[in-house]
């Protein structure tokens, strides 16, 4: 008995010399744990952001962010005006809020300018004031008094009269010649 209890001390006496290796709790190797996940695709929405001009379908549009405007526009010093569908008027007379204006085929505004148009091979003139608005009634242009029609037809309301005479509302018979001067 002497024997093993030498034994067991001589093996506890070298337990207390070797030292095994304690790995601390996170250095712990474990088994992955696989998880399974759902992957959803990220739906990508593209806001095209415009600022300005536009041309689609052979139409201009001038946007604001990604809204189509509207009404009366300066861009550059020059007016524009936008149909209720955003479109550029242009090459055309067009009515706006009771006064009619005229755009050149680029959709500016005319202004202080004379336009002639042609009716049945005869040249018909109208007179655009510094607002951009068609002149009716009477109006002095470089000193020279001038009488435009102010009926209601769209076609012959503005019209300068010109080379006979005329019965002027509110005035009575006026003589005016060829180039329209009274």
């Amino acid at each position: 008995m002497k024997k093993s209890m030498k034994t067991v001390l001589a093996a506890t006496m070298m337990l207390q010399f070797i030292q095994l290796p304690v790995l601390a709790e996170e250095e712990m190797i474990e088994e992955p744990v696989v998880v399974e996940e759902e992957i959803y695709a990220e739906e990508t929405i593209v806001v095209e952001t415009n600022n300005g001009w536009k041309q689609e379908n052979g139409n201009w549009y001038y946007y604001d962010g990604s809204t189509k405007k509207t009404g009366w526009i300066k861009d550059g010093g020059t007016w524009y005006y936008l149909a209720s569908d955003g479109k550029m008027v242009s090459n055309q007379r067009f009515k706006i809020d009771g006064a009619t204006y005229n755009f050149n085929e680029n959709g500016a505004m005319i202004a202080n300018k004379w336009v002639a148009t042609l009716k049945n091979e005869k040249k018909l003139w109208r007179y655009y004031d510094a607002s951009g608005a068609e002149v009716h009634g009477w109006k002095q242009i470089g000193g020279v008094w001038y009488y435009f029609q102010t009926v209601n037809n769209f076609m012959s309301d503005g019209v300068m009269v010109s080379g006979m005479k005329y019965t002027v509302p509110d005035y009575g018979q006026a003589y005016f010649n060829d180039d329209g001067a009274w």
